[in-house]
């Protein structure tokens, strides 16, 4: 089968939505599979942007890079040039796809919706359309537009949404709470609920790796030598909640003294939330990394106690599955993707958002119990561990080659 993918993401763009066509195109590609990812050139060469990308030793994936600039209102986001459409099609011609897979909803996600309707017109053949309901735009947006009424940019998104819905054969729900988002707009569009998963061995470290990787780490950052420590990974945004995990800190450290916050990743929030540390006084007690790439990454997990996740809009809590994958418990908010992988008290505790002092106790609270009881927390890494092998990319990916196939 050949599949036509189109992003407006991909590396060396850090979130979920590269992670996830990442780890689906490559198992397709092993599985045999012929796919093409068409995604924005985050550099300044221009034509002639095409790439081999090895899978293993017999397949590999094809990447068509498109020149872009960045964002107005994200930097770290880019805009391809729409003027590059022939440019693309013809590219995506020779390779003549059965299915174009979509994950987005900007300039690249256009590109193959106008790919797929120009050719049905053309060989009147129809050209399968798949969309991932990657991103919760909904709550999103309000963050990038604030110099806008929330209800006009939330308004704006509905009516991008239902567009991108309309024109779909089949879109892809990452989980049953996106589905329900999905069902809302009422647009009758038939859906497919298939998770990202996730590859266990890449977070599968000996008690060695884990030793060696803590020393190199101490030797950076002191302030971590000897202390549990508690980890959050993901982009530095305001749609995360960070300043949640900041503020519980204060009281947490009077109970849990022996406690460091290491925070892992980078993003346009992150001098805000520096500066809020220092205001809190935890220079000592919240440790800033920036970017880490996924093979160190799954070093910090090995090395830390918890994993705390505060996002209230994660759609598909790939970094809880990484989490579960390292076999350390989890303490999340209990919304969205994260509520769809942890099930109420799988692999750790959620915690329902109530007033904002109600959520910190609890949250705090369920830090204590799992550092506090020892056989709690070694049932929650074990619960972690199993969880996971449900959540393979090989079986998710199994999955969506039956819809594909359909």
């Amino acid at each position: 089968m050949k599949i036509a993918v189109f992003s407006d993401a991909y590396w060396p763009r850090i979130n979920g939505l590269t992670v996830a066509v990442d780890s689906f195109c490559k198992e397709l590609a092993a599985l045999g599979h012929e796919v093409v990812i068409i995604c924005p050139r985050y550099d300044r060469i221009k034509e002639g942007a095409i790439e081999k990308v090895p899978v293993d030793e017999t397949h590999s994936l094809t990447l068509i890079r498109v020149p872009s600039r960045p964002m107005l209102f994200s930097k770290e986001d880019r805009t391809c040039f729409i003027s590059k459409a022939r440019w693309v099609y013809r590219l995506v011609d020779e390779f003549s796809p059965d299915i174009v897979h979509i994950h987005s909803e900007y300039v690249l996600s256009e590109f193959g919706h106008w790919y797929a309707i120009s050719r049905n017109k053309k060989s009147g053949h129809k050209i399968p359309v798949f969309y991932t309901f990657h991103t919760l735009w909904e709550e999103y947006v309000v963050y990038y537009t604030p110099f806008l009424p929330k209800w006009f940019s939330r308004w704006v998104i509905s009516l991008w949404r239902r567009a991108e819905l309309a024109r779909s054969d089949v879109v892809i729900a990452p989980t049953p709470q996106i589905n329900e988002v999905i069902a809302s707009y009422k647009m009758h569009t038939k859906t497919a609920i298939i998770p990202t998963g996730i590859e266990p061995a890449l977070f599968s470290h000996s008690a060695e790796e884990a030793s060696l990787y803590r020393r190199k780490l101490e030797e950076i950052y002191p302030a971590l030598k000897g202390k549990d420590i508690l980890l959050y990974a993901g982009r530095m945004r305001p749609e995360k909640n960070l300043e949640f995990l900041l503020e519980l800190m204060p009281k947490l450290l009077e109970e849990q003294p022996n406690t460091v916050l290491l925070m892992v990743g980078d993003g346009a929030e992150l001098p805000a939330l520096k500066h809020l540390a220092k205001k809190l006084k935890l220079e000592d007690k919240c440790i800033f990394t920036g970017y880490m790439g996924r093979a160190e990454l799954s070093l910090a997990y090995s090395i830390s106690a918890l994993f705390l996740f505060p996002s209230k809009t994660e759609t598909q809590g790939l970094v809880t599955l990484e989490a579960f994958a390292s076999g350390i418990p989890v303490v999340a908010m209990g919304c969205m993707g994260t509520k769809a992988v942890m099930q109420g008290s799988l692999g750790g505790f959620m915690v329902e958002p109530t007033s904002p002092a109600q959520t910190r106790s609890d949250f705090i609270d369920c830090i204590n119990r799992l550092l506090n009881d020892k056989a709690l927390y070694t049932e929650k890494c074990k619960e972690a561990k199993e969880a996971v092998q449900n959540w393979t990319i090989k079986a998710q990916t199994a999955r969506l080659v039956d819809e594909y196939a359909k």
